[in-house]
């Protein structure tokens, strides 16, 4: 089952992450144009920016035909090509500022949904909660828009990217795998283990 939402008029995702789903896509490349073609989204390109419901309703349709892997695969690639806050060196702060990355990389009517001044994210697109619980584990409680299997892949990739040295695998899994957002439910938990 897909998962549908609502959006707020006048949000817009960045490019990079737009771009992260050709890459994601792998040998099935063209297919994954063709998709976000069919959503409004043509020749995509990091630098500009796209309606966040039409890559909600591309990643949707990917879900639907594809296995969940593709869209884990997507979310894994992100990491790489989106904007970051400063200043991040380890994979607690990176888990905790998860929504910060998320609302960097989103804009509502012109205006990034992260004031820096205030430190504030912006409501309006779900969010990224960050729960700690253990030098060596933490939960992500995600609440946005976007498949369920995209954000697995995502916070994959997050913690990857940010995992200590002497680390060798990341751990990622659902909390409770009887709540989750691909039966209806309005968020996923994820445990994240090192």
């Amino acid at each position: 089952m897909t998962q549908s939402i609502t959006q707020t008029d006048g949000v817009e995702v960045n490019g990079e992450t737009v771009v992260a789903v050709l890459d994601g896509m792998g040998n099935f490349r063209e297919k994954g144009r063709e998709i976000l073609a069919n959503n409004g989204i043509l020749a995509p390109e990091a630098g500009r920016w796209y309606k966040m419901q039409s890559l909600v309703d591309a990643l949707n349709q990917i879900a639907g035909s594809f296995r969940p892997i593709t869209l884990t695969s997507i979310g894994r690639r992100l990491p790489d090509l989106i904007r970051f806050p400063v200043g991040i060196n380890d994979i607690h702060q990176a888990l905790f500022s998860m929504d910060i990355t998320y609302h960097l990389n989103h804009r509502k009517n012109g205006k990034i949904l992260y004031d820096n001044s205030a430190r504030k994210v912006l409501d309006g697109i779900g969010h990224y909660y960050y729960k700690y619980t253990g030098p060596s584990s933490a939960v992500i409680v995600c609440t946005s828009p976007y498949p369920c299997d995209y954000d697995r892949g995502l916070i994959d990739a997050t913690a990857l990217r940010f995992k200590p040295f002497a680390v060798g695998d990341i751990h990622v899994t659902h909390e409770a795998s009887d709540h989750c957002r691909k039966n209806g439910d309005d968020f996923c938990a994820f445990k994240v283990e090192w």
